[in-house]
């Protein structure tokens, strides 16, 4: 949870879908490049570029454990802890795009699709003896 937002994530699978003609990828990739951004930043970029911004409100809502996370930490007067907790929180992202990066690798190299829907687990090539618990349960 730490970890946010991913940057890039695929929105549906991106297992090929066969037909006669051709060999299509069906996933949507999803870049989010203004995650790096604070909301002060982006305010300041559309008051500088006359831009209206639209505020959500259920960011403000306490119904959702994210909004009481938020509020909780932007109660923080202590800028040492927060620099902390924004290295904290980088080293989650890093360490998810990394495990999501191998298990890419993986169900490349592992997995073969079958034409009528079932996978294929070449348990030679997985060799999950030498893998991440981290890294196999979200290959799983």
């Amino acid at each position: 949870g730490l970890a946010g937002m991913a940057f890039a994530s695929q929105l549906f699978p991106d297992f090929p879908h066969f037909t006669e003609k051709s060999l299509d990828n069906q996933g949507i990739l999803m870049v989010r490049p203004l995650l790096e951004f604070t909301k002060e930043d982006l305010y300041k970029i559309c008051e500088e570029n006359n831009q209206k911004w639209v505020e959500d409100p259920t960011n403000r809502s306490s119904l959702f454990s994210r909004n009481r996370i938020r509020m909780a930490l932007q109660a923080l007067k202590n800028s040492a802890l927060r620099s902390e907790l924004q290295t904290l929180i980088g080293a989650c992202r890093r360490t998810r795009l990394y495990i999501d990066h191998q298990c890419q690798y993986l169900l490349n190299q592992a997995v073969s699709i079958k034409p009528h829907g079932y996978a294929v687990i070449n348990l030679k090539t997985l060799n999950p003896s030498k893998r991440d618990d981290i890294t196999l349960s979200k290959f799983l």
